[in-house]
């Protein structure tokens, strides 16, 4: 998602000024940025279903103990990254999110 944000960016500053080109990449461009609100404000909600509003924010701050695992259950880390993965949803902070729910 990164990637793709970081790609359609420089396709908008490398096209003409007023072109027909720089305006499909910039529609692109914002359709990437609208998709990635999106997901943030989902996994936002689900955080906050699952921890209270109150608790949520903090949760994305906790730090496992050293030589405690990063999940405590690796089958559904597993099943989910496949999942986001394979659905083309994920991205390096999708990726802390699942940790957080994951760890708790």
């Amino acid at each position: 998602m990164i990637c793709t944000f970081w790609g359609f960016f420089w396709k908008v500053r490398r096209a003409p000024e007023g072109s027909n080109e720089r305006y499909e990449a910039q529609k692109e461009l914002d359709e990437v940025i609208s998709h990635r609100k999106h997901v943030d404000q989902s996994i936002a909600a689900i955080r906050e279903a699952m921890f209270g509003e109150e608790k949520a924010p903090s949760m994305l701050n906790l730090v496992r103990a050293a030589g405690q695992a990063l999940v405590d259950d690796w089958d559904c880390l597993k099943a989910m990254v496949w999942m986001a993965c394979n659905l083309a949803l994920i991205s390096l902070p999708h990726l802390v999110h699942i940790c957080v729910i994951l760890g708790t």
